[in-house]
């Protein structure tokens, strides 16, 4: 069931039993799991390197290459799309500029 608390920070419900609310108005329970309960499924996952958490809808979800590679070139100051070239030439004669079109 997706959360439907709206544009609100998460950590107003730090210290609540719940995590927002779902589209009838009851209440999502947090999913309370030990550090070491989270250790121990991390190290029987095989895509436990690829998998985030989604703290908003209290869920996990595995990341594709696409967007692995996109988190990567982020991490490294690239461009996010690994095929731009953001120094490629500027193609000519593709903008005309009016001078007497612009304002003062």
């Amino acid at each position: 069931t997706l959360n439907r608390v709206g544009d609100i920070p998460l950590e107003w419900y730090k210290d609540e039993g719940h995590i927002g609310y779902d589209i009838g108005g009851r209440k999502l329970l947090k999913k309370e799991r030990s550090a070491l309960q989270q250790l121990l499924d991390a190290t029987d996952d095989p895509n436990a390197y690829r998998t985030i958490y989604d703290a908003l809808h209290d869920e996990k979800k595995v990341l594709n290459n696409a967007e692995l590679e996109l988190i990567f070139n982020l991490q490294r100051n690239r461009t996010p799309n690994s095929a731009h070239n953001m120094y490629e030439d500027y193609p000519e004669g593709q903008v005309s500029c009016d001078p007497l079109n612009h304002p003062l």
